[in-house]
């Protein structure tokens, strides 16, 4: 028999198995090892090992020091509109982070260097 007349023929019992697999996978899936707080990324590396450790951050600041720390700098044409800041409880302003005020756009640039883009 050609291999490809037997691949037809073996169709009907490899969609019936697929359509079993996802009946039994349906809903949400839950692994002990993978539990933690908070959203996490699962990775698979080349060992095919299976890990969540890296957290996803939420970029958009709302921390009143960070936010105090970022209004009250001092951004002008001579600091090409960039601001190294200081905020309040030794906190930091990562980056890659963003605060939207109205007609402006706070952005890290580095770890506690803020540049001030005005939207029009």
């Amino acid at each position: 028999m050609p291999i490809f007349t037997k691949q037809i023929k073996d169709l009907p019992a490899w969609w019936t198995n697929i359509k079993t697999q996802a009946q039994i996978f349906s809903g949400a899936l839950r692994f002990a090892f993978l539990a933690g707080s908070g959203e996490r990324l699962v990775i698979v590396d080349t060992n095919n090992n299976v890990s969540a450790d890296y957290a996803i951050a939420n970029p958009y600041v709302d921390d009143t020091d960070i936010i105090a720390a970022i209004t009250g700098a001092t951004y002008n044409a001579t600091n090409n509109f960039t601001s190294a800041i200081t905020p309040a409880n030794s906190k930091t302003m990562y980056r890659g982070y963003v605060y939207n005020a109205p007609g402006i756009k706070y952005e890290a640039i580095d770890d506690n260097v803020v540049a001030r883009i005005t939207r029009s």
